[in-house]
């Protein structure tokens, strides 16, 4: 399938069993009209965007992901916004629209080359 942005058709038949017309015979055949309705619509990828920023000196553990109910380890809020200078901790980046990401399926690490 084509999922790149533009101009897509988009056309729906109904198909399945009529019901007998009133005043219909059983048994008979009915010639009906086809129902089919057909739109074009122009299609787009929206642009990623950050929705929020997080950063955790400690995540929760065991957990796939470092913020569980808003909060890293043992309860602590996250820094909004900003990120220890130090180079320890998780930052936590929350977008709408994000680009497909390699990634570890079990632990939610981000590919080494990303």
């Amino acid at each position: 399938a084509d999922l790149s942005p533009g101009v897509v058709t988009l056309t729906v038949q109904y198909i399945g069993a009529e019901a007998i017309p009133r005043g219909g015979g059983t048994g008979q055949t009915y010639v009906r009209a086809p129902k089919v309705a057909t739109v074009d619509f122009a299609y787009y990828v929206p642009l990623p965007e950050v929705v929020a920023v997080r950063w955790c000196e400690f995540c929760q553990t065991p957990s796939r992901t470092c913020l569980v109910n808003g909060r890293c380890a043992n309860g602590v809020k996250p820094t909004e916004n900003a990120a220890s200078l130090r180079g320890v901790g998780t930052l936590t980046v929350m977008m709408r629209n994000a680009p497909a990401v390699a990634h570890n399926a079990l632990t939610g690490a981000l590919d080494a080359r990303f």
